[in-house]
C-alpha cells in the first residue's frame, strides 16, 4: 500500500509540473517572461544600476498580454507578484538616485521577490541565468509596437485636420509656405519668447516645442490663443511640460525674412 502511494504522488508531481518545473497551468510565454523579468529587475537592484528606457513599457505589455479571465490561478499569480515587484523596484530606484532611505520600499520590494522566489525556485533566479536575447528582443519588439503605434496617431491626426505638410519641410521653405497649415508634434513648455508679428502677450502665451525625435536647436515657438487653449496653460503654468500633436500655422501677416521657427497654434490633441 506504502508503495502505491509513493507511486501515485509521484505521478501526480510529474503530471503537476514540466521537467522545468513549470506547472502545466502556466503558459511557456508567461513562465519564461516572468523569470527573465524577475532577474532583469534584480540584477538592478542588487548592482543600483540603470534599467532600459523602454523596460517599464515593455514589462506593462507583457503583463496586460493575456486577459485575467483567460488565466490560471497559477498565471494570475505570477503576473500579479510580478507587477507589485516592479512597482516597488521604481520606488527602491527613485530611492536609490534621489540618495533617500531605501529601507522601506526594499522591504515591500523583498516581500514580492520572495514570492518570486517560492515560485521558481531561489537557484532558478540568479543572475547568472539572465537570458539577455530575450531582454533586447523584447525591448526592440516593444519600440516596434509604440513606433508603429505613434505613426499611426500621427497619420489619424493629419488625416483628420486635413493636413499634407510637416514643421521639417515647412522649417526648411518657410516663405513658400506662409499661411499653410502644418503638422508638428512633440513636448512643450511654457517660454517668455515674443517676436515678430507674435507681441500681443494680452491675447497670447507663448510655448517652445521640442520636436518628437528632435532636440533643442530644432525647437519651434508656438504661440497659443489664452482662451481658447487655457487648459494647456494650465498644464504648463507651473513649470510642467506636455506632450502634443499640434496643427500651426506662419500668418503672412507677421512673417519677416529671416525669422527663427515661430507659428500660431490652430489646433492641439494631447498624447
Amino acid at each position: 500500500m506504502r508503495k502505491f502511494w509513493v507511486v501515485f504522488l509521484f505521478s501526480l508531481l510529474l503530471v503537476g509540473c514540466s521537467a522545468s518545473g513549470k506547472p502545466s497551468n502556466v503558459s511557456d510565454e508567461i513562465w519564461n517572461g516572468g523569470k527573465q523579468y524577475t532577474i532583469y529587475i534584480n540584477k538592478i537592484v542588487e548592482e543600483k544600476g540603470e534599467a532600459d528606457d523602454n523596460f517599464n513599457d515593455t514589462l506593462l505589455s507583457f503583463l496586460s498580454s493575456k486577459s485575467e479571465s483567460e488565466m490560471s490561478s497559477k498565471e494570475r499569480e505570477i503576473v500579479n507578484n510580478l507587477r507589485f515587484l516592479n512597482l516597488n523596484f521604481l520606488k527602491v530606484r527613485i530611492a536609490q538616485l534621489s540618495g533617500g532611505d531605501t529601507k522601506e520600499s526594499l522591504k515591500e520590494y523583498n516581500k514580492y521577490y520572495d514570492k518570486m522566489e517560492k515560485i521558481y525556485g531561489k537557484s532558478n533566479l540568479v543572475a547568472s541565468n539572465l537570458d539577455e536575447d530575450f531582454i533586447k528582443k523584447s525591448l526592440v519588439t516593444q519600440v516596434t509596437k509604440k513606433t508603429a503605434n505613434d505613426e499611426g496617431i500621427k497619420e489619424a491626426y493629419m488625416s483628420e485636420q486635413n493636413l499634407s505638410l510637416t514643421a521639417n519641410e515647412v522649417s526648411y521653405n518657410m516663405p513658400n509656405n506662409l499661411d499653410k497649415p502644418f503638422f508638428i508634434e512633440g513636448e512643450v513648455k511654457l517660454c517668455n519668447y515674443y517676436n515678430y508679428g507674435f507681441t500681443n502677450e494680452k491675447d497670447l502665451f507663448c510655448g517652445q516645442l521640442t520636436p518628437t525625435n528632435g532636440n533643442y536647436s530644432d525647437s519651434w515657438y508656438l504661440y497659443f490663443h489664452r482662451e481658447s487653449f487655457d487648459p494647456l496653460y494650465q498644464k504648463l503654468i507651473n513649470g510642467g511640460t506636455s506632450e502634443v500633436m499640434v496643427t500651426a500655422i506662419i500668418p503672412s501677416r507677421a512673417y519677416q525674412s529671416g525669422q527663427g521657427n515661430m507659428a500660431r497654434v490652430k489646433h492641439i490633441q494631447f498624447k
